[in-house]
C-alpha cells in the first residue's frame, strides 16, 4: 500500500482549486459502470439532492472523509456506502443548506463546519435525484451519532487509503434496476465503494493528486 504525504494546506487549496474550472465527468468516468446514463432522460426532471463530502482531522491531524453505510430497506440504494446527505426539501434555503440538514440528521453533526465548494453534479438514474457533492472541513472531532433509520454505521476513510491506487478493483454489483453491472470500486476495508460514490470521490481523488503534484 502506498502512502501519500499531503504537505499542502488542505482547507485552502481545496477553498481555491474548487473555485477553478473541475475534472468533472473525465474524472466520474474513471469509477463509473460502463453503461451509465451521463445525464437525466431528456423531459425528465431529476429532483435535487445534495450530500457533504465532509473532511475531518484525526488525533494526529491526517485528514478523513466520512461516509455512511446504509441499512437494509426496500429502496434503490439499500446497503451502499455514500456520503451522508439527501433531498432538498421545500423549506431548505439552498442546496447547502440540504447537504448539511440531512448531515445532521443522518450522524448527528454538531460541530461548525467549512463549505469549501462543490464538485461536479452527479446524475443517479434510478431514483431520478441531481446530486451536487458539497466539500467541507471540521477543523474538529466529534462523536457520531448515526440515525439507525438512515445510517447502519460510520465509516472515516483516510486521505491515504483514497489516494492508493492498489484499492481500486473491478467488482459485479445489481444496480437499481435489478441488473447485474461490471464496475470499478474502492475497497476500503471490508466494504466496496461503487457507483454515484465512487464517482464523486474519483473527481475528489483527481483533484487532491493535483495538488500533491505541484
Amino acid at each position: 500500500m502506498y502512502f501519500y504525504t499531503v504537505r499542502f494546506d488542505l482547507p485552502q487549496y481545496l477553498s481555491a482549486r474548487l473555485a477553478e474550472p473541475l475534472p468533472g465527468e473525465k474524472a466520474q468516468r474513471m469509477m463509473s459502470p460502463g453503461e451509465r446514463i451521463a445525464y437525466p432522460v431528456q423531459g425528465r426532471k431529476p429532483r435535487l439532492s445534495a450530500v457533504l463530502s465532509l473532511f475531518i482531522p484525526d488525533i494526529t491531524g491526517i485528514w478523513s472523509l466520512v461516509l455512511i453505510k446504509r441499512p437494509i430497506y426496500e429502496g434503490f440504494h439499500s446497503e451502499q456506502i455514500a456520503f451522508p446527505g439527501g433531498k432538498h426539501e421545500e423549506g431548505d434555503i439552498s442546496l447547502i443548506h440540504t447537504a448539511l440538514r440531512e448531515t445532521t440528521e443522518e450522524i448527528g453533526l454538531n460541530v461548525s463546519v467549512e463549505v469549501l465548494g462543490a464538485l461536479t453534479d452527479i446524475y443517479i438514474p434510478p431514483s431520478n435525484y441531481l446530486v451536487t457533492p458539497f466539500v467541507a472541513i471540521a477543523k474538529e472531532r466529534q462523536p457520531w451519532y448515526p440515525n439507525s433509520s438512515e445510517v447502519d454505521q460510520v465509516i472515516e476513510m483516510p486521505i491515504n487509503q483514497l489516494l492508493d491506487e492498489q484499492i481500486v478493483s473491478q467488482g459485479s454489483f445489481i444496480t437499481g434496476f435489478k441488473k447485474e453491472v461490471m464496475a470499478p470500486y474502492f475497497a476500503l476495508n471490508d466494504y466496496k465503494i461503487w457507483g454515484a460514490t465512487a464517482m464523486m470521490l474519483s473527481e475528489l481523488k483527481w483533484i487532491l493528486k493535483e495538488g500533491i503534484s505541484k
